[in-house]
């Protein structure tokens, strides 16, 4: 096997299958120093694992790429794998960002993220049931129908 003693950079044009060792055909998100070393490029990490991980139904990243939301496993994560809500469905989840706040729902679920990672719920009430009563009049002498 052969030894690497210093990367050489980024050659793409040649078929990648000829090159050497020493030369990368592809390098997404990495730097390769002065003295010839491969170095994580500054603002990019690997994502987490999460112990329990499973199938996600939903991923959302904000417009300014600084929070990350997971749907996974019956609850929503944050990139560190922190749980911020638990969720009853699976089902697919759809997000949207307003005024940096993440409105999220699977038509069971629903909810907004704030800027802090709090969640507060997103939810119209339905109302009760009106009623109807007759004024001054008996309602034996209410003719019959929708009122």
């Amino acid at each position: 096997m052969a030894k690497i003693e210093q990367f050489k950079g980024l050659h793409n044009v040649s078929d990648s299958l000829r090159l050497g060792f020493p030369w990368l055909a592809t390098a997404n998100n990495i730097d390769i120093t002065d003295t010839g070393a491969i170095q994580k490029r500054e603002g990019y990490a690997a994502v987490p694992t999460f112990a329990d991980a499973g199938e996600a139904s939903g991923v959302y990243s904000t417009l300014d790429f600084q929070r990350l939301y997971i749907a996974i496993n019956l609850s929503i994560r944050t990139f560190d794998g922190a749980t911020i809500h638990a969720l009853t469905s699976m089902a697919p989840m759809y997000w949207t960002e307003v005024n940096k706040q993440v409105f999220f729902t699977n038509g069971t679920d629903s909810g907004v993220i704030l800027p802090d990672n709090s969640v507060m719920e997103w939810s119209w009430p339905t109302p009760s049931a009106p009623t109807v009563t007759t004024a001054g009049v008996s309602p034996a002498n209410t003719a019959s129908g929708t009122y």
